[in-house]
């Protein structure tokens, strides 16, 4: 729980390990590495999905057959494959987190793709949702 608060919040596994008591980096940095990889995160999004889905409260909103996405550009400080410059937002380097979003207000799919890239290919990737497993159920 606490690498995933320390990579969900992006505090860092060493700040969060010298703000947890009993719990080190290296233990973080273990789990992070054999259990945070992309597989075991897009199946847990596609159990996340596929419960919301079950329940009758979504419902209100919608019945899970529409979508919207849309992209939100992180400023990146570091050397990155996917940062670039763009003159249209500063002059850091950075990329664009792009997320789909049911009608039913649950994610069920998001990429890190380059800020200088159309983002047309990518909504076509996210419907088809080709990279996920096929257990998400809509």
């Amino acid at each position: 729980m606490a690498t995933l608060i320390a990579m969900g919040t992006n505090i860092g596994l060493s700040k969060m390990a010298d703000s947890t008591d009993g719990i080190t980096y290296y233990q973080m940095a273990d789990t992070a590495q054999w259990r945070l990889y992309d597989d075991a995160l897009i199946r847990a999004q596609s159990t996340l999905v596929n419960f919301l889905h079950k329940l009758s409260l979504p419902y209100c909103w919608g019945d899970g057959s529409t979508s919207s996405s849309d992209g939100m550009r992180v400023q990146i400080g570091v050397s990155s494959l996917h940062a670039e410059h763009n003159p249209n937002y500063g002059y850091g380097k950075g990329a664009t987190v792009y997320r789909f979003i049911s009608d039913q207000y649950s994610a069920f799919y998001s990429k890190v793709i380059n800020t200088n890239t159309r983002d047309a290919v990518h909504v076509i990737d996210g419907l088809l949702n080709k990279d996920y497993p096929s257990e998400i159920k809509y």
